[in-house]
């Protein structure tokens, strides 16, 4: 096996274990670890496997990185050397051992060589007299000390000890408990404290420890200075000056391969190999490390990690799209402002994330399962399939400021963003044009327009929207070119189809103040009278229906008839609560009894609680019936 040649050739690590750490260290084994050659210079096997280890404390690993392949010609020159990934593989061909003595291989880290194995190129002679019996040793177990003789055994020592005296033609195995012991053979090892000690001829010889003894937590060091980021330049090319700075360090791929500046130097048409000292080879270690996109590598693919950032290796750079064709890609993220992550100025990814934080900021997102979230701000459009809320939906009102000119020519208004909108408060006495939107967007769209306070000052003027052509407006069953705002509230829902939206439906009306027309009418009551002739002066009269919007009984209202055509029905002021009302009355000879051929009323009188009301056919009063509506005026400027 090769691995005696690589012990052979072991270098320290670079760096030892801190107190409570394991220390690292690297060995390459070779498999065969000589190269014969036949008397005819032909090689007797076919490749040399050379396989590089990580130690780390007590663990073993393959190790992955990189080394360099060494040939020396037969004088101990470099003929030339050849970076290789490992595990790599030496294929010999005929004639080589007439051209070289060895080939060493060295595993760089950092510009460390950490270790060294050479396979040597051996030519076959004639055969050599057989040398001397090599030595092994076998672990018997552990023992307590070791001593000259049974004389330096410390007094009350116990268990096993190793003696330099002989026993039974052997070093002592001695037991002072008893007095006695045995013999140990040539190569019989114990373990003391660590400390390996095998059986010589005339001594035991203390090999040392295989592994040191954990040391104590050491204190937690100082906050170091923040390294160098690397990023990767593409491919190495001619012409192109590579600048290392304390900051910064270009990394180049060169024939499968990646090498740094070898220092805080300029690199200009230098190509990248092992012959120059210009050029340093980036290990698999150090490409994991270094915050480079490395895909090839099983790194990060187009994502940047810089301190508590994750971010994207694509964006913007000072309003310049970085994309997988810019041929900025590979230096742009390295403008990445972290104090502000959307300067504008600088490199804005289109994807960070700060785990400090645990901000997060996409260029888009698409969540095919739940999203839960507690609160969040929207600035543009939302388009969902289908939602549920289970808390307050709300929009605050905005005040309309009319239509606001883009530089670019486009237009827009506080009606075409909001749905909920306050009117300018105005007192010009006239009627104000209102531009309300009409674009496919506004179908099914619920818009709530308010004309009545704003910021304390109210108004008195009304507005008016006119529908284009080929739109209208909708309300109470008939069709409007103009729709008329007073001191109300509108309410109109957008309603149109796949291709066309048809207008605006007025769905509902909510008064706020005095109102001159368009206000629904505001009823106290109604009910109908009739009246039965039973004699020529004689009657009866009837309340035979009664409705009260206060909820007032028919058996509270009274009716009488004072004379022939003279009638006064008398309410509670619950049903009407002053004299401030309106009596409309029609009259009415149906299951009515009277002499006349048709029947018209009129109001006499009215006043708090009570009107009267006289029916006739011509000059002379006549027996009939009528129907009364008592309407409310306040919220009308009458």
């Amino acid at each position: 096996m090769g691995g005696i040649v690589a012990y052979d050739h072991l270098i320290p690590a670079p760096k030892d274990g801190a107190d409570g750490e394991p220390a690292v260290g690297y060995y390459l084994v070779a498999e065969p670890s000589v190269v014969h050659f036949n008397s005819e210079g032909e090689p007797t096997v076919k490749s040399v496997k050379v396989t590089a280890f990580k130690v780390v404390g007590g663990e073993v690993s393959p190790y992955g990185g990189a080394s360099v392949m060494i040939y020396y010609d037969t004088g101990g020159s470099v003929v030339k050397s050849v970076p290789v990934l490992n595990p790599a593989t030496l294929t010999p061909s005929a004639g080589d051992a007439a051209k070289y003595s060895r080939v060493d291989f060295r595993l760089i880290i950092s510009g460390n060589v950490v270790a060294t194995i050479s396979i040597p190129y051996v030519s076959n002679g004639s055969n050599g007299t057989n040398g001397k019996d090599g030595t092994s040793f076998v672990v018997k177990g552990t023992a307590n000390g070791h001593a000259a003789s049974e004389e330096d055994v410390p007094a009350g020592a116990k268990g096993l000890w190793l003696l330099d005296s002989v026993i039974a033609g052997g070093l002592a195995l001695w037991y002072p408990e008893e007095l006695g012991g045995s013999s140990a053979a040539v190569g019989d090892a114990y373990i003391i404290n660590g400390d390996i000690w095998v059986a010589g001829d005339k001594a035991w010889k203390d090999l040392g420890q295989f592994r040191g003894p954990e040391g104590a937590q050491g204190p937690r060091g100082a906050q170091g200075s923040p390294g160098p980021m690397s990023y990767l330049a593409g491919e190495w090319q001619s012409g192109v000056t590579y600048t290392r700075t304390e900051d910064l360090i270009p990394v180049v791929s060169h024939k499968g391969f990646y090498w740094r500046p070898d220092g805080d130097i300029s690199i200009l048409n230098i190509e990248p190999s092992a012959d120059n000292d210009d050029w340093e080879l980036v290990s698999k270690d150090d490409m994991v490390f270094a915050r480079i996109v490395m895909s090839d590598f099983g790194k990060f693919g187009s994502a940047i990690m810089v301190g508590d950032y994750l971010f994207s290796q694509f964006g913007k750079l000072n309003g310049e799209t970085i994309d997988e064709n810019s041929s900025k890609k590979d230096t742009a993220y390295t403008q990445f402002n972290a104090d502000n992550p959307e300067d504008s100025t600088m490199f804005v990814p289109s994807l960070w994330i700060n785990f400090r934080t645990g901000e997060l900021h996409c260029k888009q997102g698409f969540f095919h399962g739940e999203v839960n979230a507690e609160s969040g701000t929207f600035n543009g459009t939302v388009n969902a399939n289908d939602g549920i809320f289970k808390g307050i939906c709300r929009q605050p009102f905005v005040l309309y400021e009319g239509v606001v000119i883009n530089a670019d020519g486009s237009s827009y208004s506080a009606l075409d963003k909001f749905d909920n909108v306050s009117l300018p408060m105005s007192s010009s006495g006239w009627n104000i044009a209102l531009e309300l939107p009409w674009t496919m967007s506004c179908i099914g769209r619920k818009l709530t327009i308010a004309n009545f306070e704003w910021l304390g000052v109210r108004g008195s003027d009304n507005y008016v929207a006119t529908a284009p052509l080929g739109c209208q407006f909708y309300e109470g069953g008939r069709i409007y070119k103009d729709l008329y705002i007073n001191r109300e509230i509108v309410e109109l829902l957008g309603y149109g189809d796949t291709n066309r939206f048809y207008g605006w439906i007025v769905i509902n009306r909510v008064p706020i103040n005095k109102y001159k027309y368009s206000k629904p009418s505001m009823v106290f009551c109604m009910g109908s009278v009739t009246a039965v002739r039973t004699g020529k002066t004689t009657g009866t009269v009837t309340l035979s229906r009664w409705s009260s919007s206060n909820g007032v009984s028919k058996d509270d209202v009274t009716v009488t008839r004072v004379e022939t055509g003279k009638y006064t029905i008398k309410f509670p002021v619950t049903a009407v609560p002053n004299d401030d009302y309106i009596p409309i009355v029609t009259g009415s000879i149906a299951g009515t009894t009277t002499d006349a051929k048709a029947v018209y009323a009129c109001v006499a009188a009215k006043s708090k609680g009570s009107f009267t009301v006289l029916t006739a056919d011509d000059d002379s009063l006549n027996e009939g019936g009528f129907n009364f509506v008592l309407l409310d005026p306040n919220g009308w400027d009458l």
